[in-house]
């Protein structure tokens, strides 16, 4: 039996923006019989896909505007998406507002069973598990004091008690976990590895990417609206995010085609112990070209024939993309790039590289396979578009290498 509990499949989600609410309704029938009302559309999401098994803890990032609360109300069917599908198996319990629901006149204690109710807590489950959620939110002193006497700090900490109490196939966290002070916050993220570790399928909203760091083992970005990533290599993308939020374009963070990549410093590899790797976020279908410099030191031995680079693609799922036709009229031997070294052991070229279609994440590893010497890469850079000197790379067919 499939473990999928969760999948979004190419979803899209639009608003639409008129002036209906602003003129009243004699207005717009005089407007709609003269050809002038408009209506303009605004696309949250667009085209957003991903899949989560039993037991995974999704985190989505991304800045304001990203389309992230309206990804979460997809999913907890407060909405239904434009154009795609969600697919969901199982109980679904979701914290969007924590601090709504509650009444300010009425006490703590009254409020605890009220929102117990809206979640669909029995009155005798409230009996027997309000004293585990009045000492969780540690709010024991003040049960009998007025909702609206609490900070807001303590209003969240009682509704995530409550709410962390049901046992869901899917929970959806919308900012919860940034609930209280630094202790609380501490507790209720071991809450809800708690949660996790029980089975259930958990999707976080935060922009603490220490967070997802350590709570999630897949991570979806989104960027106005536009998925960016979805894929299970967290410590990549969020290294990529933070570099984004800083500014640093040289990162190729989102590949836009006035932007490009490169290294910051030379690297050197020394096989086969050393590899290294380069992750770059697309978008296909585009035509990258990729300009590789590097020095293999040679040490008076024959000059090596090598293949120094492999390029492989994922999907917005995650998975690899099948690329038959990933080099265009340059090179051979599928996702590897084999060279010829000139006489003093220096390799300067370009390929030119058909990013499929649905390709995110690109995957650059260097390494000298079929080299007996270190390589040092003195330079690498990508970008979008046509470059005509691409075609004469010297890239040869790896059945003539040695």
């Amino acid at each position: 039996m499939s473990d999928v509990i969760l999948e979004c499949r190419d979803m899209s989600i639009r608003y639409m923006v008129g002036d209906f609410k602003a003129i009243g309704l004699k207005e717009w029938v005089v407007r709609r019989l003269t050809g002038n009302y408009h209506v303009k559309e605004f696309w949250a999401d667009r085209h957003v896909s991903f899949v989560l098994n039993r037991g995974d803890m999704l985190g989505i990032i991304g800045t304001n505007g990203a389309g992230k609360s309206t990804i979460l109300k997809a999913i907890s069917g407060i909405m239904e998406p434009t154009e795609g599908q969600v697919i969901r198996k199982g109980k679904i319990s979701a914290l969007l507002e924590l601090a709504s629901g509650f009444d300010g006149d009425l006490t703590v204690k009254e409020n605890a069973y009220l929102r117990g109710s809206m979640l669909g807590y029995t009155r005798a489950f409230m009996d027997e598990t309000y004293e585990r959620i009045i000492d969780f939110a540690e709010l024991k002193e003040f049960e009998n004091r007025p909702f609206k006497q609490l900070s807001s700090g303590m209003k969240s900490r009682l509704a995530f008690s409550i709410a962390s109490l049901v046992q869901p196939d899917i929970l959806i966290l919308d900012e919860v976990l940034s609930v209280g002070d630094g202790a609380f916050r501490v507790k209720s993220e071991a809450k809800m590895k708690e949660i996790i570790k029980g089975g259930a399928t958990t999707i976080l909203v935060t922009h603490s990417i220490a967070q997802v760091r350590a709570m999630c083992n897949k991570i979806l970005w989104l960027h106005k609206g536009e998925q960016i990533a979805f894929t299970d290599d967290v410590k990549g993308v969020c290294d990529c995010y933070e570099a984004f939020l800083k500014g640093e374009g040289d990162k190729a963070l989102i590949l836009h085609r006035r932007w490009s990549a490169g290294i910051g410093e030379p690297q050197s590899f020394e096989p086969p112990r050393e590899e290294f790797p380069y992750r770059l976020m697309v978008k296909g279908p585009e035509t990258l070209v990729c300009h590789v410099n590097a020095y293999a030191k040679t040490d008076g031995a024959p000059l090596p024939r090598a293949g120094v680079m492999r390029i492989r693609f994922l999907d917005v799922s995650g998975r690899h993309v099948e690329a038959p036709d990933l080099w265009i009229s340059t090179a051979y031997g599928g996702e590897f790039v084999y060279v010829h070294l000139d006489t003093a052991g220096c390799a300067d070229f370009k390929v030119r590289v058909q990013v499929p279609v649905g390709a995110v994440l690109m995957e650059v590893d260097f390494s000298p396979f079929k080299c007996k010497t270190t390589i040092r890469l003195t330079g690498f850079s990508i970008v979008c578009g046509d470059d005509p000197a691409a075609q004469e790379s010297r890239i040869h067919d790896p059945n003539e290498l040695s």
